[in-house]
């Protein structure tokens, strides 16, 4: 083998591939708060992230003009945009570099893939490498436990009662009328509601009064995003739209036991208390059963530990560096 030939095998060894990942604005959850978290944290790739328009708390540079978005993008051995798998990719016939489609929320039968990585040729998308699924994680930075007793005070939340939470959108796939169906019939709790957003609240609001259970409503934000879990005893999240489901991962790491609708990804990854989906009968009953027993509770935080293990965002960053070296080498072979 010639001296030359060496060199550039060495160089490419050296060589720290360039990507970029390209946010997709419509996402919400654990596949904006992954790459917020991660995108400074590689050593082995050179890794940016860009959205097409400002994401709000999610630090990422934003490049709403089209033009300057695809001069940008073709800078990069490897772009990743970040899809549903439906989606038009806009930029896709102006891309002159590599291309990868992350395709996010497919559900397939019991399987859930929340990162499913495939490489694609920009202009016949032949898939040249097998996917891969790679799940987000949870960022633990966002979860670190604080004294119950003082983060309750703080929030003016009773400490000598079980408290019943739900956190996330106030949207219809997430069915917090739900848990507040279940919290009219369930007394002897506390309920609390994190929402991001105020659509629907007072309607909600209402129903809560007229039913004459104790709860709180507080507006979401990061300060009572990390209390939140300090705070609650049980998370009831009667959810249906969900891939992934950070909130699930983030009730474990937090020692948090879980009642909600035996959805895919629940019953993918084994949630600890699953209910048929719409009934709130069998989930007030499900609740219920968690707030008078409390060696439950911790029978289902134990099962929780376990389901959790692998699931810490970090952990994801060697299989990550790993596959996208992989795929700028496979697309740079001659």
């Amino acid at each position: 083998m010639g001296v030359s030939v060496l060199r550039h095998k060495l160089a490419r060894i050296m060589y720290k591939p360039k990507i970029l990942i390209v946010i997709n604005d419509n996402f919400f959850g654990g596949i904006q708060l992954r790459w917020d978290y991660l995108k400074d944290k590689f050593t082995n790739i050179d890794l940016e992230v860009i959205s097409r328009q400002n994401l709000g708390t999610m630090n990422f540079k934003v490049i709403d003009n089209f033009g300057e978005r695809i001069n940008y993008i073709n800078q990069f051995d490897i772009v990743d945009f970040q899809t549903n798998g439906i989606m038009t990719i806009e930029e896709l016939p102006f891309c002159q570099n590599k291309v990868v489609e992350t395709i996010h929320s497919i559900e397939r039968s019991s399987q859930i893939t929340d990162m499913k990585i495939g490489m694609s040729d920009c202009v016949s998308l032949n898939q040249i490498l097998p996917c891969q699924t790679i799940y987000p994680g949870v960022n633990l930075e966002r979860i670190k436990k604080g004294d119950k007793s003082a983060l309750r005070k703080k929030w003016g939340i009773p400490e000598n009662m079980v408290v019943v939470g739900r956190i996330g959108r106030l949207v219809s796939g997430k069915h917090p009328f739900d848990f507040c169906r279940v919290a009219a019939l369930v007394k002897g709790a506390y309920y609390l509601m994190v929402n991001e957003g105020t659509k629907d609240m007072q309607t909600l609001s209402n129903f809560m009064q007229q039913n004459k259970v104790t709860w709180n409503y507080i507006e979401g934000s990061p300060e009572i995003n990390k209390d939140f879990w300090s705070i609650i005893d049980i998370l009831l999240y009667p959810t249906e739209d969900e891939s992934y489901c950070n909130v699930f991962f983030e009730a474990m790491f937090s020692d948090i036991p879980i009642v909600t609708y035996a959805i895919p990804v629940a019953n993918e990854f084994g949630i600890q208390i699953r209910c048929k989906l719409g009934d709130i009968q069998e989930l007030a009953i499900a609740l219920q059963n968690l707030i008078d027993d409390e060696k439950l509770r911790k029978e289902l935080i134990i099962r929780g530990q376990k389901i959790r293990q692998g699931h810490n965002m970090l952990e994801s960053i060697p299989k990550l560096e790993r596959l996208y070296r992989l795929l700028y080498e496979n697309r740079t072979i001659k």
